[in-house]
């Protein structure tokens, strides 16, 4: 089933681009706030739903080539690897 809500579409346009500069930008500068890093990714992932409310599936994975899986599994590399890294270098867990 296909919804077309022109409203929804329109706005969506607008928003989107607003929400994901403000989650890239709490996501960086949040690095120091406690919980900054993710409030910044909570903020991002609600402009990906935002856009998957609003078109459907392939439109939304065409706007954005890459491969959630990946990104996903890069993340929990990085880290393990910070994590590994903590005990080569005799320094706090996760630091």
């Amino acid at each position: 089933m296909k919804i077309n809500d022109v409203i929804l579409r329109t706005i969506t346009k607008t928003v989107v681009f607003i929400i994901l500069t403000l989650g890239i930008y709490l996501f960086f500068a949040g690095h120091h706030a406690p919980g900054g890093g993710f409030i910044g990714g909570l903020v991002l992932a609600s402009g990906i739903v935002l856009l998957y409310l609003a078109y459907d599936i392939e439109t939304v994975h065409k706007g954005m080539p890459f491969d959630f899986k990946k990104v996903a599994a890069l993340g929990v590399l990085l880290a393990t690897g910070t994590a590994i890294g903590s005990l080569f270098f005799d320094v706090p867990f996760l630091t």
